[in-house]
């Protein structure tokens, strides 16, 4: 009877996995040590779900623990066992959790490939409810990676099946997710709906921060719909909520920025050039860095209210900041891809090198017998295995391909991005004279414009369109990439010195006769073009150039744009 009783109060396999997963983010070294206890405990081929389970708790809290390699070994695995499991909603759960994982790492790679292995199982098997963490996970990935348009499609998604099915676990991170995400994009009526359906959530549980955050968006999109009254009404309540001795942080300045272009803008300027001074030192701090690297870029607001205080050159230097920064978001997201794939390809090197032992293998095992059956056998085991390793080097060849183009090309204007004209500057060959390397830095004339007046997507269609324009003038001498933002590079060495204004005619001519289209919006464009010469593939002479051509550049600007400048460094 005693070790019955006692049999009867030990935890089960079940509620040892529960009690891990509660204390998988407060307590993560309590946690792992009760994963690895479960998992010891746990038969893996009988038992394959509460196995992953036991796997995916230990690999959350490990990447808690920033302890990388062993939080990435446990999602791999957990990976693996989920792919060789039956299509179940236990596949699509375990999936999703590997997918977690790999976020949580920043391998976006690897995150996107489970999660939406998991969403084409769940919709092929009809699991509505396992959609929706899924279709959050996707927005909140897409809006990292900067896939606007899909974060909203995969938000709205959500949504609808929430209402479906009466599951509001997620309503309202996914509605405040959503409304940012249309704000940023200045849909700001869309936005502003779905801020007061948050709103109207609001209640004394809400943490203080989180319901500033709200009422600062609501301040946000009501500014751009130019209703006064209404964003100084918000601005008021966010200051109540701040109190008296407001934490000076990223938010803070953010929303002390954005209060100060109000007022500025209400014809109150009177020391708010102090306020701008002082969220600038704070954004350029190392504290500040590293928090805009993982935030929204608040300095574009920042920028327009020095340029509304009527100081043009701190209004450039920051505008110039914040291109900066999206490129270093730009780059370090292409190295984070390139080592990811790398590590793709390091599992299919591995798994060719066990493929070629194990035919080796087969094959010694088949020569100790001589009876025909076993010799036939032997062959047409080696020619199965000589295809499947064939096909494991096309497949790495092609992935290298893919990641060689993953990390040089710019994805909205398919042209070569900074990387990609590096490498071209670094590996052709330099031009004999008459002929030189020139470098053309092409600039769209009141781009900003078409952002702040019609919208973020019609500027993105705008470059593309643009971009198909100037890839007529490429050929084998001449090289075209996104230098960032609206910025072209154009890399000639096929003109000689006396046909610059000829060419630079004929390019300014077609920028000119581009018809930009989307929806409602036809409009052309016209752009101002800086030209300076690379002498040779060294990092200063390029560095020179791009310099020189810049300083051309801000001359055409100054000269009424819609012209071509070269520079005097020569």
């Amino acid at each position: 009877m005693g070790s019955q009783s006692l049999a009867a109060t030990e935890p089960s396999i079940s509620q040892l996995i529960e009690q891990c997963q509660s204390l998988e983010d407060d307590k993560p070294k309590e946690a792992v040590n009760l994963a690895k206890s479960i998992i010891e405990k746990i038969d893996k081929l009988n038992n394959p779900v509460n196995y992953g389970l036991a796997l995916g708790c230990m690999g959350w809290s490990y990447a808690v623990l920033d302890q990388f390699d062993q939080s990435r070994q446990s999602a791999f695995q957990l990976e693996k066992l989920a792919s060789g499991l039956n299509e179940t909603d236990h596949r699509v759960n375990l999936q999703r959790r590997a997918g977690s994982i790999f976020h949580r790492l920043g391998d976006r790679i690897n995150a996107t490939e489970n999660y939406q292995s998991a969403m084409q199982l769940a919709q092929k098997l009809g699991l509505q409810t396992e959609q929706i963490p899924l279709l959050v996970n996707l927005g909140v990935l897409n809006s990292e990676l900067k896939a606007h348009e899909k974060a909203i499609n995969s938000y709205y998604l959500a949504l609808e099946l929430m209402e479906e099915l009466g599951d509001f676990r997620y309503h309202a991170p996914v509605l405040f997710n959503l409304a940012a995400t249309l704000n940023g994009q200045s849909r700001y009526q869309e936005a502003l709906d779905i801020y007061q359906q948050v709103e109207a959530q609001i209640n004394e549980h809400w943490p203080t921060q989180r319901v500033i955050q709200v009422y600062f968006g609501l301040a946000t999109v009501h500014a751009g719909l130019e209703h006064k009254a209404e964003t100084q009404s918000y601005i008021e309540k966010i200051e109540a909520l701040q109190g008296e001795n407001p934490e000076t942080n990223l938010t803070y300045y953010s929303f002390a920025v954005f209060k100060a272009l109000q007022a500025v803008k209400n014809g109150q300027a009177e020391g708010k050039l102090e306020i701008a001074d002082r969220a600038k030192s704070y954004y350029f701090s190392d504290e500040g860095q590293q928090l805009l690297t993982s935030s929204t870029n608040p300095l574009n607001v920042l920028a327009t209210l020095y340029e509304r205080l009527d100081k043009p050159e701190q209004a450039i230097e920051i505008y110039k900041a914040a291109k900066a920064l999206e490129q270093k978001f730009q780059d370090s997201f292409n190295r984070k891809s390139m080592a990811q794939m790398q590590a793709r390809l390091d599992d299919l090197q591995q798994s060719e090198e066990m493929a070629v032992l194990k035919a080796q293998n087969q094959e010694n095992e088949m020569v100790l017998t001589k009876s025909a059956y076993q010799q036939t056998l032997m062959i047409i085991t080696i020619v199965f295995l000589s295809v499947i390793l064939l096909m494991i080097v096309f497949w790495q060849q092609h992935s290298k391909k893919q990641l060689i183009r993953l990390t040089t090309t710019d994805p909205l204007t398919n042209t070569k991005n900074r990387r990609g004209i590096a490498i071209w500057n670094q590996n052709h060959k330099f031009p004999e004279a008459p002929f030189q390397r020139y470098l053309w830095l092409i600039d769209i004339d009141n781009f900003r414009r078409v952002n702040d007046d019609i919208g973020h997507d019609v500027g993105d269609t705008a470059l593309a369109t643009l971009a198909d324009t100037l890839q007529k003038f490429k050929n084998q001498d001449r090289c075209l990439g996104r230098w960032g933002g609206e910025e072209f590079l154009l890399i000639t060495q096929d003109i000689a010195h006396a046909d610059l204004d000829t060419f630079a005619d004929e390019l300014l001519k077609a920028i000119a006769k581009t018809e930009v289209i989307h929806g409602v919006h036809r409009f052309s464009l016209q752009a101002s073009i800086g030209v300076s010469i690379i002498k040779d593939s060294s990092d200063h002479r390029w560095n020179r150039a791009i310099s020189q051509a810049d300083k051309a550049l801000y001359v055409a600007k100054d000269r009424g744009r819609n012209c071509m400048v070269v520079s005097t460094d020569f």
